[in-house]
């Protein structure tokens, strides 16, 4: 789903009381669009929450508002484990 003319576009969006964007980011992805993506999705959701592969965590944390959520995923053998 694009959002601003579609110059970004969205995960996952859910809608209830409130309007959440949920942004994923892999260890292959980068964060170069972060700041913008940060931008324009905090004109228009209410919560916000990025969940990244532990390779990002450290840049993510800086590079995000404070009110922002984020987790971390990590895998162990052939599970993952998710930490806010």
């Amino acid at each position: 789903m694009g959002i601003w003319s579609a110059s970004v576009r969205i995960d996952i969006a859910v809608t209830n009381d409130e309007l959440t964007e949920v942004e994923l980011k892999s260890d292959r992805d980068t964060l170069d669009m972060q700041p913008l993506e940060a931008d324009l999705y905090g004109r228009v959701f209410d919560k916000l929450e990025l969940v990244v592969g532990a390779k990002h965590l450290e840049k993510a944390l800086k590079l995000l508002p404070a009110w922002w959520s984020v987790t971390v995923v990590t895998q162990h053998g052939s599970e993952l484990a998710l930490q806010v």
